[in-house]
């Protein structure tokens, strides 16, 4: 479908992305897939505006309805900025434990304040 993204594929089972990621580069698109992967962390630019605390935090944890595919699911980091201002980190930890993520998102949150 014309609304989504490559970021789709990562959401799926791994060894499913990784075949999806195979057919990608045979398909002449290693250079892009590189540009994506090779960066500390992705930044998501979601459209969606959640206010209370628990739908921030289920569109950070899942992709907010309609933004799943607007992720690099097996990005260590991304830093999401919602469309109402409200930013999220998310971490994903096999690459490493918690506490990367929490300096980084402690390091961020002292510059904004």
């Amino acid at each position: 479908e014309a609304d989504l993204n490559v970021g789709v594929l990562t959401a799926d089972e791994r060894d499913a992305w990784a075949r999806a990621r195979a057919q990608l580069v045979d398909d002449g698109n290693l250079e892009a897939l590189e540009r994506v992967q090779q960066p500390i962390l992705a930044v998501c630019l979601d459209d969606t505006s959640p206010v209370a605390s628990e739908v921030t935090s289920r569109a950070l944890l899942h992709g907010a309805p309609g933004a799943v595919n607007n992720r690099w699911w097996d990005k260590s980091l991304q830093l999401v900025v919602f469309a109402n201002g409200k930013t999220g980190l998310i971490g994903e930890h096999s690459m490493f434990d918690g506490a990367p993520s929490l300096r980084v998102s402690a390091y961020v949150l002292a510059r904004l304040r």
